[in-house]
């Protein structure tokens, strides 16, 4: 079984981000994803068998404001998974995907404690 659960934001306006601010949360929330499912699937492939499970978000589902990058990463996961989980169907293996919604943790009330413009 593989679960991707790394997930990182900052509560930002879209003009008010850069392009290594994009490039930090392309890598936490997305590619960390591909690189995982790219290692532990062969493996999977091989044995005929596997769960992969991916945290997504709510927000890759509708958006949020002050989310935008953080929001396409999350979409991205979507959308990886479901082609994925049709790929490999036939090798037994099930792609699943768990949108939550906001959830108290530190790193979000960190966000919340930001000020940013509006």
């Amino acid at each position: 079984m593989l679960i991707n659960n790394a997930g990182w934001d900052e509560l930002k306006l879209f003009l008010q981000t850069t392009p290594d601010f994009w490039g930090k949360i392309i890598v936490i929330n997305y590619r960390c994803v591909l690189n995982t499912c790219y290692a532990v699937l062969p493996h999977m492939v091989t044995r005929k068998a596997g769960v992969v499970v991916s945290i997504s978000s709510d927000a890759g589902r509708i958006g949020s404001m002050g989310e935008a990058v953080y929001a396409g990463t999350k979409a991205a996961i979507i959308a990886i998974s479901r082609p994925l989980a049709r790929d490999h169907a036939r090798d037994n293996i099930r792609l699943n995907i768990v949108c939550p919604g906001l959830t108290q943790t530190p790193l979000v009330e960190e966000m919340q404690q930001q000020e940013y413009g509006h």
